[in-house]
């Protein structure tokens, strides 16, 4: 039989209280429900409190932390004989809805949905399931613990494995008592909170996004410029009213400064790097660094995921390996070179190929501490400790002992316009399953790092479905054109004349009704997902039906049959406007104005209000703006602005707005159509100070024609008076 729960003791100075898991006679239970059947007798349970002994979190953190502390706890388990690689059932489940996230490719994830624990696929980075019984969600994390990483494996008979596995045969263990975390929330958004707070707290080896500084390079769009082509893009993109080149000049300084003379709102310049330097390392002798070619090996649970060429390549080449002692020497070397010449910070790729080559430095856990110590410590000295962009980190490990300084990371596989593997309808597919990868691991990147949700190109024949998703995302835009293929008139609708963006205050993520779902191939479920404006609400509407993950085939494949327009019902409750305290006071507006974008139209919506129906054509969007109607002063005008509707993100558009008695106050970032809903014609409409012509029809909408005025960085100043 399982051992009882661990009684709290004083670790964290709390008083025993109430019991929401407990694990006996063969079952974890959280609130008396039955979560897992046929846990074997070598799985124990231990509370959070009694495990976690907390160091240098802040105490906003750890108060956070120590609140909810009661709602989870560790699982571990024991085997008689040490190994490098251990698999465990935690026990098993069926009937029960969950949501997961797995690596399908040694650096990228992705979501999947099913019901029972043999439904898992192989790598899973978590587990979100369904606990209706108690209105309820718990999730299943599995972490590291000494060195150690584990992750969650299908098995038969609906089990639940776990693998835990240093990378090393030299490493090796029999038992462990937190090898993987669980929690349990109401809220299925505050419980990732939650879990990966209270894991921030515990293994004190990675910082919450909440802890770090954004650059102001969040805000602007950028353009990737490919050597191949970077020197002949000039006057391409000057066409179309920006500009990029790469400068000819006698060095990396000379580029930069030539840079930053001829484009005056240029504010930073990154420069790409893997993390053993290059693709295939540092090749030995060539730097005073100690290198060596390492062959490669991948684990059993890698060789169960996708086919990469890329990884073949890898192991075909082998990797020339700095020392892990020279890691910190590694890093100052290029960065420090990098800073001297104006560069402002990196792009660090092909993260997790370090766990190919552990064997000999002390399995995966310990090559990782000593190579993100060195990455962190550059970045600090060279680059502010945030200019830093990861990419191709998708695995846990990198997230729980790389990501103490890095504020960026994506979230998504790249973007692929085409199918490599011959599909001609891939160019379609494949862009829905680019935005399902950042919708859902935004659910857990998301709490550590800024979601990035990749370039794309604007002439693609997703294009515009790509830009809607952009302009939601909360993040960096920025595109990969080819020389000379550009359509500025869509660029434009994401980005102002100065290069910025009219950015969202949070990061998106799927609605609740989307959590269980799978919005790729099931025929029936558009990808809603919600984000924050200064002043109102957004969700975005995609029909990303056609494609998917194939479990047999290991690998991502076109299901034409659901190919096809679908229908979808929206709710301004969808908005989940607690999880920003800035939004949190719009939930509970009477009223709202909801502006369709493509469809230009608007609707009034209570809380009560029926959802609005939608039926969307494959690879099509709609983006949903809800502001709050405002009642002003003791009349009964009601008002509320939606913004520059030739932009996707219109309410991102309002930079300040105050409303005082019966007037209106409004700043509006951008030229173009300014819109707003308002039950009266204004008696007086001012522009900068001026009386502006405006118009304003019965069914409330009131329009005003605005310029971008340089002089005043794009944001004009109205005065609405009734």
């Amino acid at each position: 039989m399982a051992p009882p729960n661990d009684p709290v003791n004083a670790t964290l100075g709390l008083e025993p209280s109430e019991k929401v898991f407990d694990l006996s006679d063969g079952k974890l239970t959280v609130k008396g429900v039955v979560l897992l059947s046929h846990v074997p007798e070598n799985v124990t349970f231990s509370s959070f409190s009694s495990i976690c002994v907390p160091r240098d979190a802040p105490s906003s953190i750890l108060q956070r932390v120590t609140a909810a502390s009661h709602k989870g706890g560790f699982l571990g388990f024991s085997h008689v004989s040490p190994s490098d690689r251990l698999i465990n059932s935690l026990g098993s489940f069926r009937g029960r809805n969950f949501l997961s996230i797995f690596r399908f490719k040694t650096w990228w994830s992705t979501q999947w949905v099913g019901n029972s624990g043999s439904d898992l696929q192989m790598e899973t980075q978590w587990i979100l399931i369904e606990v209706p019984e108690t209105e309820s969600y718990v999730v299943i994390i599995p972490i590291i613990e000494k060195s150690f990483r584990s992750a969650l494996h299908p098995g038969s008979d609906d089990h639940v494995k776990i693998c835990a596995e240093s990378g090393s045969t030299q490493v090796r263990a029999s038992s462990f008592g937190a090898i993987a975390y669980v929690h349990v929330a109401e809220n299925p958004y505050n419980l990732m909170r939650e879990a990966y707070s209270a894991l921030r707290v515990h293994l004190d080896s990675f910082r919450l996004l909440e802890e770090k500084t954004i650059e102001l390079m969040i805000v602007k769009v950028r353009e990737e410029i490919d050597d191949l082509f970077g020197g002949k893009g000039k006057e391409s993109n000057e066409s179309g009213g920006c500009c990029c080149k790469a400068a000819e000049c006698g060095g990396m300084k000379d580029f930069t400064t030539d840079l930053r003379t001829e484009f005056k709102g240029l504010d930073d310049v990154y420069v790409w790097h893997a993390l053993c330097g290059g693709w295939g390392g540092v090749r030995p002798g060539t730097t005073h660094l100690d290198s060596k070619i390492i062959p490669c090996k991948l684990s059993p649970g890698l060789v169960g995921t996708m086919k990469d060429l890329a990884v073949d390549k890898i192991v075909e080449g082998s990797i020339g390996l700095v020392h892990p002692h020279q890691a910190n020497d590694l890093y100052d070397s290029m960065h420090s070179y990098l800073a001297q010449t104006g560069v402002t910070g990196v792009k660090i790729d092909v993260i997790h190929s370090l766990e190919y080559v552990c064997e000999e430095y002390g399995g995966r856990v310990e090559i990782a501490k000593a190579y993100y110590d060195g990455l962190t410590n550059s970045i600090i000295k060279n680059f502010n400790g945030s200019g830093i962009i990861a990419s191709m980190q998708q695995c846990n490990d990198f997230f729980f002992l790389g990501t103490k300084q890095i504020p960026f990371g994506r979230v998504g596989d790249d973007f692929w316009f085409q199918d490599p593997n011959g599909d001609p309808m891939g160019v379609f597919w494949l862009q829905g399953v680019h935005m399902i990868h950042c919708s859902y691991n935004s659910l857990w990147m998301g709490q550590i790092i800024q979601p990035d949700w990749d370039m794309f190109q604007s002439d693609h024949e997703c294009a515009k479905f790509h830009a809607g998703s952009r302009a939601i995302c909360g993040g960096p835009v920025y595109v990969s054109d080819s020389v000379g293929s550009h359509d500025f008139d869509l660029i434009k609708k994401l980005v102002f004349p100065d290069g910025t963006v009219p950015k969202c205050i949070y990061f998106p993520l799927p609605t609740r009704d989307c959590l269980f779902r799978n919005p790729l191939f099931d025929q029936k479920t558009v990808l809603k997902i919600w984000n924050f404006n200064k002043y109102g609400g957004v969700i975005g509407a995609f029909n990303c039906q056609g494609a998917g993950w194939d479990p047999k085939g290991k690998k991502f494949k076109g299901f034409p049959e659901c190919y096809k327009a679908i229908s979808c019902t929206v709710h301004v409750t969808e908005v989940e406007w607690d999880q920003k305290k800035e939004a949190e006071h719009m939930g509970k507006a009477e009223e709202y104005v909801v502006y369709l974008n493509q469809a230009e139209v608007l609707h009034l919506m209570t809380p009560v209000s029926e959802p609005l129906q939608l039926t969307i054509q494959p690879s099509t969007f709609e983006l949903y703006n809800f502001v709050p109607v405002e009642k002003l002063g003791s009349s009964n005008i009601k008002f509320a602005p939606i913004g520059l509707t030739n932009m996707f993100n219109s309410g991102g558009t309002i930079q300040e707005l105050e409303y005082i008695e019966k007037d209106v106050k409004v700043k509006v970032k951008g030229g173009g159509r300014f819109l707003a809903y308002s039950t009266q014609s204004p008696k007086k409409f001012q522009l900068n100070g001026s009386d502006a012509a405006f118009q304003w029809l019965p069914d409330g909408k009131l329009t005003l024609n605005l310029a971008w005025i340089e002089e005043n960085d794009g944001v004009s100043d109205l005065a609405i008076f009734f």
